[in-house]
C-alpha cells in the first residue's frame, strides 16, 4: 500500500517527497537534449537531485550545495558556471535531499533580475544560467 502511495503522491499530486524523479516531462528531456548538443554534459552544473539523476543518464552530475546555498542567498556567487531551476522548484521546493526544501519568497523574480547570472536557455518548464564573470 505505501508504495502505491509513493507512487501517487509523487506522480500525480507532484508532492515534494522522493526526490521527484519519478515526474520527469518532455521538457525534461528536451533540456537535456540541448545539454548534450551543446557539449555541456561534462561540466558540474549547479541544481538540485531531480536533475541530478537526469544528467547521471549523460555521464555528468550537479553540484546540489551549491546550487541551494545561491538560490536561498546564504552564498551571492555560484561556484559552477551553470544554475539549472525548473518551475515546479516553485511549489515543491530544492531537492537538496529527497525531500523539498522550500526556497524564500519570489526567488525566481530575483533570479531573473540577477546580474551575477544570465539566463541562456529556457522552455516551459527548465531554465538554465550561465554566471557571468
Amino acid at each position: 500500500m505505501g508504495t502505491a502511495y509513493q507512487s501517487y503522491a509523487v506522480i500525480v499530486k507532484k508532492d515534494k517527497y522522493f526526490g521527484a524523479q519519478g515526474v520527469y516531462s518532455q521538457q525534461d528531456l528536451k533540456l537535456i537534449q540541448w545539454i548534450r548538443k551543446q557539449g555541456l554534459e561534462k561540466e558540474k552544473i549547479a541544481s538540485d537531485q531531480k536533475i541530478n539523476y537526469l544528467l547521471m543518464y549523460l555521464g555528468g552530475k550537479t553540484d546540489v550545495l551549491d546550487g541551494f546555498l545561491y538560490l536561498t542567498g546564504v552564498e551571492k556567487q555560484l561556484k559552477n558556471n551553470f544554475l539549472i531551476t525548473y518551475r515546479d522548484m516553485e511549489k515543491n521546493g530544492y531537492y537538496l535531499t529527497h525531500y523539498g526544501l522550500n526556497l524564500p519568497r519570489n526567488w525566481s523574480e530575483k533570479l531573473n533580475q540577477e546580474k551575477r547570472v544570465n539566463l541562456i536557455y529556457v522552455n516551459n518548464q527548465d531554465k538554465i544560467y550561465i554566471k557571468t564573470k
